[in-house]
């Protein structure tokens, strides 16, 4: 790792094929050699809190990445995962708002969102907008937003107007 100039990265990034080489890797990066961020590849869902742990920065889940991918590409699914956060307990998630929601044509600062929720870019016809209080949602916005895990139903009913 010296040969390769690990004292003047920024970042290292471990993508092996093998969880615990990628703990390694990062964990010498973060704890030995003082890199300021680690980011680490995973294919064991029940690893990723022990990367957390140890102070990996960012672990990226394969397993849950394919079946992300999946779940998006299925017709009509309007809630989708887009990742879990770095903050143990928070996910994004986007969701489509259909033709028939209670809260098409209402400013955002007028939904009442689940506490520690938030919108965080809403996805229009036109484009992308990062919203502010006075952004209006329409039928057919995809609405990304952060919200705190188990709380996505309550944040799906909302959006939807189920």
């Amino acid at each position: 790792m010296k040969r390769a100039g690990i004292a003047r990265a920024d970042v290292v990034v471990s993508l092996t094929g093998v969880d615990a080489t990628n703990l390694v890797i990062s964990q010498r990066a973060k704890h030995i050699f003082h890199v300021p961020r680690t980011m680490a590849l995973i294919k064991d869902p029940k690893n990723e809190p022990l990367f957390h742990e140890v102070g990996i920065d960012v672990v990226v889940n394969s397993t849950h990445l394919v079946l992300e991918s999946m779940e998006a590409g299925v017709p009509g699914r309007p809630l989708v995962h887009l990742m879990n956060l770095r903050v143990p307990g928070l996910e994004l998630v986007s969701i489509s708002i259909p033709e028939d929601s209670n809260i098409i044509g209402k400013h955002i600062n007028e939904i009442e969102l689940p506490p520690n929720s938030f919108i965080t870019l809403m996805v229009k016809k036109t484009g992308a907008t990062l919203p502010n209080g006075r952004s209006v949602v329409e039928a057919e916005d995809e609405i990304v937003a952060v919200t705190p895990e188990g709380d996505e139903q309550i944040l799906y009913d909302i959006l939807t107007g189920v």
